[in-house]
């Protein structure tokens, strides 16, 4: 990894890493979230909140559909799961707030979903 000035959009590489994190085989799938965070520091960015809630839910749904023995998401909601690692100030800011309730789409996108009308 290379470090770059604040302010400068991420380099194509470093954009490929980080919407690849949630996906990628992993013992815990919640060390996507560490390893973002990490990101951050190394290029003296910040995700934005959005952004980091997409990747803890993406994280939560690859870990429900294709389990690693770290995982253990059970019948817990996105919150308990990242309660479980003290992660769950990660989608709620360095502020502490709660966040937006919804997250847009576009965020999503850049995780690989992809909208369907009528798809669930």
């Amino acid at each position: 990894l290379t470090a770059t000035r604040a302010g400068l959009a991420p380099k194509a590489g470093e954009l490929l890493l980080r919407n690849a994190l949630p996906w990628l085989p992993a013992y815990d799938r919640r060390d996507s979230l560490v390893v973002l965070e990490a990101l951050d520091a190394l290029t003296d960015r910040r995700s934005d909140k959005a952004y980091v809630q997409g990747v803890a839910f993406s994280a939560y749904f690859a870990a429900q559909k294709s389990p690693s023995a770290g995982d253990a998401v059970g019948g817990k909601s996105l919150c308990e799961w990242l309660q479980e690692k003290s992660l769950l100030p990660l989608l709620r800011g360095r502020a502490g707030d709660e966040g937006p309730a919804t997250m847009p789409l576009s965020v999503l996108a850049a995780l690989g979903w992809i909208w369907q009308r009528g798809a669930s």
